[in-house]
């Protein structure tokens, strides 16, 4: 049998050791030498199919289809050009149930992780709390800071929060379409994603003190709409869907009613 926790070890210092060190692993953890290779062929490569079918066992099933939704989840979100798929990539903690990640400089002037985490299940039942399903991310705040500063774009006092859009049913794509357009105007955008009750965001929307909550409904989506929200005020508004925020650089209640 295969020792799952000694092969991804391994995996994880495939880049830090010579080849003929890395197969020997592979092969204590319970692979032939001949799987081995075919092994690190598959994890260099991008076939999802193939490493299943080499596999052959229903927990790597299963981690492909949690990928595949991971990703699906960052096209919803636009963002899925920015993210490469990396079978290599393991963290070195044995706390991981699902997908990792790391974060990079694009322009490569920065050259360690500016990020980085996953997930785990069973973190925090080990530490006698209830089960509790998790993500969880680590920011590298001395690259972080040094990436900004690159950047020119290191912030000058407090941030806060200039919209948060709201999702009520099945209204991902269309909310991530909303956000994403706010951010490229430079505003502060928080918005849903652990499929929270509507009264949930509105009242963490008013915990991180945003200005404008942008209600994406499927309702309202049915009526080519969005609803516009003043937090001070309690106003509401509805604004067309296919125009907002259309040409306004600062979009608010009052340039609906």
């Amino acid at each position: 049998d295969v020792d799952t926790e000694d092969a991804i070890r391994v995996v994880d210092k495939r880049a830090k050791i010579e080849r003929a060190e890395y197969l020997d692993g592979l092969a204590d953890a319970g692979l032939t030498y001949d799987q081995a290779e075919r092994f690190d062929d598959l994890l260099a490569g991008d076939d999802l199919d193939a490493l299943v079918e080499f596999a052959g066992t229903e927990r790597v099933a299963d981690a492909v289809r949690n990928l595949r939704n991971v990703l699906e989840a960052a096209e919803n979100l636009g963002v899925r050009e920015y993210c490469d798929v990396s079978l290599t990539t393991a963290r070195g903690l044995d706390y991981y149930t699902g997908v990792v990640f790391e974060c990079f400089d694009a322009t490569g002037d920065v050259g360690r992780s500016v990020f980085g985490g996953g997930r785990y299940d069973d973190l925090i039942e080990e530490f006698g709390g209830q089960p509790t399903p998790a993500v969880g991310v680590a920011a590298g705040h001395a690259t972080l800071n040094l990436l900004l500063e690159n950047a020119g774009v290191a912030p000058e006092g407090d941030l806060s929060t200039d919209y948060y859009v709201l999702q009520v049913g099945d209204t991902e794509e269309e909310a991530a379409r909303v956000a994403g357009d706010l951010r490229d105007r430079g505003h502060v955008v928080e918005t849903d994603v652990a499929d929270r009750s509507f009264g949930a965001q509105m009242n963490y929307a008013d915990s991180i003190g945003a200005e404008t909550v942008v209600i994406v409904g499927e309702q309202d989506l049915a009526n080519g709409e969005v609803t516009v929200k003043d937090m001070e005020s309690g106003d509401q508004t509805t604004a067309p869907f296919e125009d907002f925020p259309g040409d306004r650089d600062r979009p608010t209640l009052a340039d609906f009613q």
